[in-house]
């Protein structure tokens, strides 16, 4: 049983996660735009400059390998965390079941499609915290969480945060919110000093 202390902290958490989801989807997508444009004025800049980079003037030098950080759970954890998630698929697939939407309009049965295909997504790659975006768009009343949860969500929250700054720290996103060429030149002189450009001979 949770206290009103705790429900009033689970709703936050909950309507965070929604804006956080959201923001790191948006970002997620800018970042890539961010990332193909950098690279490619990137290139056509080194070459201007007669610019080597690491791999041709050191060939064996090998780049370092990023390993993905998983967090691991137990399996207590990870039983409760699915036991959730799949009531919510369930109430889910109930509420933008085909049969349910006769009466709605295109645009809401549209729309309602749109989430079942996305709450079919989120529940295999074991998305919980979509879910929960989900269910609350939909009015879904959410199920009854435990300090667990709580520390979950406020865990997904944080990730999704430090994900979403990392990504404002790259070259690539400050070189998106440069202002003229001058700068953008600059950063490019930065990005190749740091990544072991050199001028040819």
């Amino acid at each position: 049983m949770l206290t009103p202390k705790l429900r009033k902290k689970y709703e936050k958490l909950v309507l965070e996660l929604r804006y956080l989801t959201a923001d790191y989807d948006y970002h997620r997508m800018a970042y890539a735009d961010a990332q193909e444009r950098f690279a490619t004025e990137f290139e056509e800049w080194r070459q201007a400059e007669s610019l080597l980079s690491p791999s041709e003037h050191s060939p064996d030098s090998a780049a370092d390998e990023v390993a993905e950080v998983v967090a691991l759970e137990d399996e207590q954890t990870k039983r409760r965390v699915e036991a959730v998630a799949n009531s919510l698929f369930k109430k889910i697939a109930k509420a933008t079941h085909p049969d349910k939407l006769q009466h709605m309009s295109d645009e809401e049965r549209e729309r309602r499609a749109s989430m079942f295909k996305e709450a079919k997504e989120a529940s295999v790659n074991r998305e919980w915290y979509k879910l929960l975006c989900i269910a609350t768009d939909l009015a879904i009343k959410l199920p009854t969480p435990s300090k667990e949860h709580l520390v979950l969500l406020e865990s997904k929250n944080r990730e999704l945060r430090d994900t979403i700054t990392y990504m404002q720290k790259t070259y690539a996103w400050v070189y998106s919110q440069m202002p003229n060429q001058a700068s953008k030149g600059n950063l490019f002189r930065e990005f190749a000093d740091a990544v072991g450009y050199i001028a040819a001979e």
